[in-house]
């Protein structure tokens, strides 16, 4: 008896041991074991990571033997990625013009810049950060390529590109930075292919990774393609290399724009550890948003400058608007800025900078903002303000400013006078008739003057 327990116990232990160091994937007919996955074909070329389920490339051309290089079988435990080791591209082939076959219930997922015949896939399919060609010939001369054998599959396109590639049966298709930049071609979800504007199969799609540096209501991006003229008016132009916006003559007065490129600073954030990114936007002409928000509170500052202004409101008159300063802010160059409603920061982080420019702040809402830093500037309205650190706001003697506050440069061209219309109408910087009770900037001849 005890004989007969000591060998079920034997078997059982040899039976988790093997289960535990086989795997359901085969590479060039060769089963993946934790034997022999540092060098799956004993050539350098094709290794597997049993941690992250990875199949990694090294060798930069890779002709399989078998009919089908990969094949992910059905009894897989875990989703399996597809990326290579080395820098530059991996060219693979197979007989069947089907490199790669998965056949699990799982996601397959590909990273990296990969030239492969075909990619055939019971289940989605992930591509992200991915430089791909998928194009070729299966062994009976017809179309092979990145195919779906369910409708039920989805693709996702996940800041990748890829050029003249063969695209079929899957379900559906989304795009994250990433679009199809082949003219008059989308993918028909009823047909399950790639069609012109006439219904006709395109078999070779070119689909661009970018870049989104902007939104505009969540639903018009400013991107690495379409930055030179995104609203295609000439009013708002950007600049990659220097991240820089040209607002000239923006006029969206209902409209909120977040800035920033949460991509980008993922990728500075690998590379360089923690890093503020910073935008620059140069005003040309007079400007009109509902409101600017910095999208990742955490990295982004913005540096306004120019001759030009910026009125942030919900309309053409003093209300609502704001400006978001989660990190810094930086006014200069002798632009105004104009906020209807307040300015804002979160956990008191936001650092408000205004050098030899003009601020107007309505409704004088400081909400979390750690400092605001005058230089060549004065408050000169409401008499005797200052920035308060205890308070986080403009006071006057100890009394928060809740009111309108007003900031401009010192020693300016502009003209410090009484309130006088006997030289003709004046008018606040919204263009509305005011009095001589109205203290502020206002324009009256053709000129600003301080009243």
């Amino acid at each position: 008896m005890k004989r007969l327990l000591s060998l079920f116990l034997g078997a059982a232990l040899f039976w988790v041991t093997s289960d535990a160091a086989v795997y359901d994937i085969y590479v060039d007919g060769v089963q993946v074991t934790d034997a022999n996955k540092n060098d799956i074909l004993g050539n350098g070329k094709i290794s597997f990571n049993s941690s992250s389920y990875s199949i990694i490339f090294t060798g930069k051309q890779i002709t399989s033997t078998a009919d089908t290089l990969i094949v992910i079988g059905p009894n897989c435990e875990h989703s399996v990625s597809i990326t290579r080791q080395s820098a530059g591209s991996v060219t693979i082939s197979s007989p069947s013009g089907y490199s790669i076959a998965n056949h699990q219930r799982w996601a397959l997922l590909i990273v990296g810049s990969l030239n492969i015949d075909g990619i055939i896939t019971d289940t989605n399919v992930g591509l992200t950060n991915t430089t791909l060609s998928v194009y070729g010939t299966d062994k009976n001369g017809g179309r092979a390529g990145l195919i779906s054998t369910t409708p039920k599959a989805g693709l996702s396109i996940n800041y990748s590109t890829l050029q003249q590639s063969y695209i079929a049966g899957f379900e559906r298709i989304s795009y994250t930075d990433s679009e199809c930049t082949t003219p008059n071609v989308s993918y028909n979800t009823k047909t399950l292919r790639y069609e012109d504007a006439e219904g006709n199969l395109v078999d070779k799609v070119d689909i661009r990774s970018f870049y989104t540096y902007a939104k505009i209501d969540n639903t018009t991006k400013v991107t690495s393609l379409n930055c030179i003229d995104p609203l295609g008016d000439g009013s708002l132009t950007f600049v990659p290399s220097t991240r820089t916006f040209a607002f000239n003559g923006l006029y969206l007065p209902e409209s909120y724009m977040n800035i920033g490129s949460s991509r980008e600073e993922s990728e500075n954030a690998t590379l360089f550890g923690s890093q503020i990114v910073t935008y620059n936007i140069e005003l040309l002409r007079d400007n009109y948003l509902q409101d600017i928000n910095a999208q990742n509170y955490q990295s982004v500052s913005l540096y306004l400058q120019g001759e030009g202004s910026l009125h942030l409101m919900t309309n053409q008159y003093d209300i609502g608007g704001d400006l978001y300063v989660y990190k810094n802010l930086t006014i200069a160059g002798g632009c105004h800025v104009y906020v209807g409603g307040g300015v804002y920061s979160t956990d008191n982080a936001g650092v408000l900078t205004i050098n030899k420019s003009y601020l107007t702040l309505m409704h004088g809402d400081w909400i979390d903002m750690d400092n605001v830093v005058l230089t060549g500037c004065q408050v000169i309205y409401p008499e005797g303000a200052v920035w308060d650190s205890s308070l986080k706001a403009f006071a006057v003697n100890g009394v928060e400013v809740t009111d309108r506050i007003e900031i401009a440069p010192i020693n300016t061209a502009i003209d410090g006078v009484n309130a006088d219309t006997s030289n003709g109408p004046a008018y606040d910087l919204l263009g509305r008739p005011v009095d001589d009770t109205y203290h502020g900037i206002v324009i009256q001849g053709g000129k600003k003057l301080v009243w």
